[in-house]
């Protein structure tokens, strides 16, 4: 997604849809759909299912090459299934899209596909994200462990930077507090602990998502406004030979989620500090190809609506 463009969540009966606007006053039919949540109980794809393939629309990120076909996807304005098909052409797409009946789906999405898309589903209950793996803890154990909430939406995500499958969302992400490779004292990617305006505002308005994979022990960063290349030098960044830049220790991660098992749940900002039981730290890298932040190594774990270590 260009930058400066801010996402909006649009309701359509039980589904959300994403829309992304560019800066500037906004003007009439200028939104870009970039993903569709649809309530568990609708969507045509199992939960659990192990075949990717399956996954219908791919929102944020598409691998910058030319399409080799174009699906052609309209949400179902009752309970049926949502129609989706497939056409080697984007002009076969188009003649298509115009004959699908209004009275009973909503309006025609054409997606461009690729051969070999990095397909990610993300499922949310308030909402919150999974995706589709192995045997490991389904992703829904995860998030309703997390959030001591009923997974009841599931999105799905095109990410370079990431294995196709399912993935438990956390929350949107805060702040990253991060010891520079470099030295000197700590510093925040984000909004700061005491602040006055929304934490969203540091992040122009679009935070990433905090995802993990059904380890339970991975962490990884989806969409929203990653591109820090202004600020690697404030970090002394240290480009790897892959290309990737090293920003240092994460010391705290910073996050918003409901969680409904806990003492006080009516707080939803949270904060954890990496390494209180063995002093085990993730890195931060940045990759300028995919404009993605990564966490590397550490010991961390999802352990029921916490994140330990």
């Amino acid at each position: 997604m260009p930058s400066g463009w801010k996402v909006r969540t649009v309701k359509e009966g039980k589904h959300r849809l994403r829309l992304a606007f560019p800066p500037g006053r906004r003007k009439e039919g200028e939104g870009r759909l970039v993903s569709i949540l649809h309530p568990v109980n609708e969507n045509p794809c199992t939960l659990r299912s192990t075949n990717p393939a399956e996954l219908m629309i791919m929102g944020a990120n598409p691998p910058r090459k030319r399409a080799s076909s174009f699906r052609v996807v309209a949400v179902s304005r009752f309970h049926g299934g949502d129609l989706v098909r497939d056409f080697p052409t984007k002009q076969a797409a188009k003649v298509f899209a115009k004959s699908v009946p209004s009275r009973d789906y909503f309006r025609p999405h054409i997606k461009p596909l690729h051969a070999n898309p990095a397909e990610l589903m993300v499922m949310a209950a308030n909402p919150r994200v999974e995706v589709v793996s192995n045997d490991n803890p389904p992703a829904e154990e995860i998030v309703e462990e997390f959030t001591g909430a009923e997974v009841k939406y599931l999105d799905v995500y095109n990410e370079p930077h990431m294995p196709r499958g399912r993935y438990a969302q956390l929350g949107p992400l805060i702040a990253l507090y991060i010891k520079p490779v470099a030295g000197g004292q700590v510093r925040r990617i984000g909004a700061p602990e005491h602040r006055t305006v929304s934490f969203k505002d540091y992040w122009n308005g679009d935070p990433p998502l905090i995802v993990t994979d059904d380890t339970a022990r991975q962490i990884y960063f989806v969409a929203g406004a990653q591109d820090i290349s202004p600020v690697l030098a404030d970090f002394g960044a240290q480009q790897r030979v892959d290309g990737k830049y090293e920003l240092g220790k994460a010391r705290r991660i910073d996050y918003e989620g409901r969680k409904e098992h806990v003492a006080d749940p009516d707080e939803d900002k949270w904060k954890h500090a990496h390494g209180e039981e063995n002093g085990e730290l993730p890195t931060v890298l940045f990759d300028p190809n995919t404009k993605r932040l990564l966490y590397e190594g550490g010991d961390y774990r999802i352990e029921g609506p916490w994140i330990r270590n």
